[in-house]
């Protein structure tokens, strides 16, 4: 019995160790999603097979993506889950959340596409619900400041108009740049989303301040209405904001 068990444990042993190896090399290019939940557990849990404590995980909560959004008191009605390793994958999203933002700390200024891009797929990194934020900009387009306006469900979420305004007016904006996040949805505005821009608009044309544009982040990317030609124009005339939605 002693030595049947140490035989097991020199090849899992092993089996960890070219893990360790292939991941030395490619990094998880070509892992499954369960190789890598089980690589991950190697650092909860030093002395079992953790093969099938991965597979339970992707059978119980669908896939990887949703392994680390699931709470830490699911995650230990799994079998072969205990507090550390709840702790540890619970915490791989923020983790990872706090290193897009520290990624993009540096950026100042949202002057060219890339910077844009950037600073919004950070800003909505693993967000499962969505939020609208409100980034307000000086005339040389240098953040003053970042709000979020609010938070909602997964498909719908509610703006305040006076809310918006009154962070814009505060941070001394000329400008501000508008996003939300489709975290199920296409990265492309829909005709709500367009109204309520416009609604937005024409509530801080008074104010002497200006809509650059409007971000909606998707886990397949990210779109400008402005790019699109979706967003709404100010009328010098009038100084009327008109749409036409899709």
């Amino acid at each position: 019995m002693a030595g049947g068990a140490q035989a097991g444990g020199t090849q899992h042993e092993k089996h960890r160790q070219r893990m360790y190896r292939r991941v030395e090399k490619t990094g998880f290019e070509g892992f499954s999603e369960h190789e890598v939940l089980e690589y991950i557990l190697y650092f909860a849990v030093p002395r079992r097979d953790t093969n099938p404590i991965a597979h339970a995980l992707t059978e119980r909560f669908g896939g990887f993506a949703q392994v680390l959004e699931a709470g830490e008191q699911e995650l230990l009605e799994v079998p072969g889950i205990g507090p550390t390793s709840a702790r540890l994958l619970h915490s791989l999203l923020g983790i990872g959340r706090y290193y897009a933002h520290c990624k993009t700390s540096n950026i100042r200024f949202l002057r060219t596409d890339t910077e844009k891009e950037a600073y919004f797929s950070a800003l909505f990194y693993g967000q499962s619900s969505e939020s609208f934020w409100l980034i307000a900009l000086d005339d040389r387009l240098r953040i003053l400041r970042r709000a979020k306006i609010s938070e909602g469900v997964s498909n719908a979420v509610g703006t305040s108009v006076s809310r918006i305004a009154a962070e814009a007016v505060s941070a001394s904006a000329t400008g501000v740049v508008l996003a939300h996040n489709h975290p199920t949805g296409f990265a492309a505005p829909s005709a709500g989303d367009i109204a309520a821009t416009a609604q937005i608009m024409q509530a801080l044309r008074p104010l002497n301040i200006f809509v650059l544009d409007h971000y909606i982040v998707t886990p397949d990317g990210v779109c400008s209405m402005k790019q699109r030609g979706n967003l709404p124009r100010y009328n010098p005339a009038t100084g009327e904001v008109c749409y036409i939605h899709e």
